[in-house]
Formats: C-alpha cells, sequence, structure tokens
C-alpha cells in the first residue's frame, strides 16, 4: 500500500461492553452510531479504517440464555460460533446504508507469528485497504482459539494490527469516557507518562462479559506508542468523538 493512496490508517477497536446491552444482546444503536462515523472517515478519503470488534461471545451466550461469562473453552467457542455471524450481520446492515461493506477477518495472535500467515495476511489487509469500500471488520477467530480465549483480548491484538500495516493512530473504545481518576472520577484529558496511569488502575477490574480491562488498554497504549503510534481511549456509546480527536474540545484521553 502506498502513503500517497492511504496518508493515514487507523485502527479503532470496540469491546464488548460497548457492543452488547445487559441481556447480553447487541447494542444496536451502538452499532448504527459507529458503522456512520466508520462512513464518515472512510468517505473523506484521508483515512483508511480497520475496526478490531469485540462481541461475538457475548452475543452468542445471549442466544444460549446464560447469565455470564461461560468459563469452559468449548462453551466460549460455541458461544463465538453463534455469536459472530450475527455481529457482522449488523455491521453489514449499518454499513450498506452509506455504499460501505464489511470484509470480515477471523484470526488468532498465531496468524502474526507465522510466518508466513503473516504475510498473507498483510497482503490479504493491504488489498482491502486499496478499496475504499471495503471497511475490514477483524475479531479473533474465537471458535477455535485455545490460548487468546484464556488469556488474551482485542486491545492487543489491536496494537499487533495497527504496528503491522504501519497505522498513524489506535482509538480504544470502551465502556466510559477515558481513564478516569479514581479519587475523584473525572476524567484524564492527557496522560503524559504511562506510570501515572498505571497507578491509577486495578489490573484485576475487567467487565462482566469482557477479557482486558482498562489495564489491558495501558498495556497496549504502551507497545503501541513504543511503535510511535499516537493513542486515544474514548467513550464507545459516543464514537462519533473519534472525527474530534484533534480538536481542543475532544472528550476523551490523549496519550502524548
Amino acid at each position: 500500500m502506498s502513503e500517497k493512496n492511504h496518508p493515514s490508517i487507523l485502527v479503532i477497536k470496540v469491546g464488548t461492553g460497548v457492543l452488547t446491552l445487559n441481556d447480553n444482546s447487541l447494542n444496536l444503536e451502538n452499532i448504527k452510531a459507529i458503522s456512520k462515523t466508520l462512513a464518515k472517515l472512510q468517505n473523506q478519503g484521508h483515512h483508511a479504517c480497520v475496526l478490531v470488534s469485540s462481541g461475538s461471545v457475548a452475543s452468542g451466550a445471549q442466544s444460549l440464555e446464560l447469565s455470564e461469562y461461560p468459563r469452559s473453552l468449548v462453551t466460549k467457542q460455541v458461544c463465538a460460533s453463534i455469536g459472530q455471524p450475527k455481529l457482522i450481520q449488523a455491521y453489514r446492515d449499518e454499513l450498506s446504508l452509506y455504499g460501505l461493506e464489511p470484509a470480515q477477518i477471523l484470526m488468532t495472535h498465531d496468524d502474526l507469528h507465522h510466518h508466513e500467515r503473516k504475510i498473507n495476511l498483510k497482503n490479504m489487509l493491504n488489498s482491502i485497504l486499496e478499496t475504499p469500500q471495503l471497511i475490514p471488520i477483524i475479531n479473533q477467530n474465537d471458535s477455535v482459539a485455545t490460548e487468546e480465549l484464556n488469556l488474551g483480548d482485542n486491545d492487543h491484538l489491536a496494537v499487533a494490527l495497527a504496528i503491522k500495516l504501519g497505522a498513524k493512530k489506535l482509538f480504544l473504545l470502551t465502556s466510559v469516557d477515558g481513564l478516569l481518576d479514581p479519587s475523584t472520577d473525572n476524567l484524564i484529558s492527557e496522560i503524559k507518562t504511562l506510570d501515572e496511569a498505571y497507578a491509577m488502575v486495578d489490573p484485576k477490574n475487567t467487565g462482566h462479559f469482557s477479557m482486558g480491562g482498562m489495564h489491558s488498554k495501558l498495556q497496549a497504549v504502551e507497545k503501541a506508542q513504543n511503535a510511535n503510534i499516537n493513542c486515544y481511549i474514548l467513550n464507545g456509546n459516543e464514537p462519533q468523538r473519534i472525527l474530534e480527536h484533534e480538536d481542543d474540545s475532544f472528550i476523551g484521553t490523549k496519550f502524548l
């Protein structure tokens, strides 16, 4: 992919808490808003967007009427196999309103480490990004993944992809406005050193159906910053804020 054709690759990761409601059904209003934001970015012609989307396991759990995150690996895989097509269809319904089509890619971390797979993945993604009407939507292949379902999450997958594609910016969408000061709950708009950020979060604090949490996001930011990628954490319930990330009025956390 040439820099001329794609001056700015943006990787946007959205978590399960944003994509599902309390009963684990898909949050169609948020998917609608995310799709609209992607369309605005993509149709401006200045950006090529990559969406890393969680939500398949929770959505499948809703179909199976599970009240909590499944503990067994095989149940997680079954949930993912049910939830993933529901998720991608919801994106397709919304993106089609803007003349866009989702290009679904399911992968594991092995795909980023195996030499031949890594090359094939990069070539395929570059080809998708050179087609303006396509939006790559990437998720872990949770129906066959093992280690990722036990240990990993999409925050780190998003960073790995951003590095691989030479992305300029990474947006991590969560269910709060950004990094909050634990003593006041006020939004911290800028972070100059990650040490101060790590001191504010509990590594054990994760969502009901999420694998990561804010600590995971900070680890992802650290990896991205080491690759000179600008990072932002913001509220996925207000995804249009991505469009304002260069403005002084931006609501979210910028990592300097």
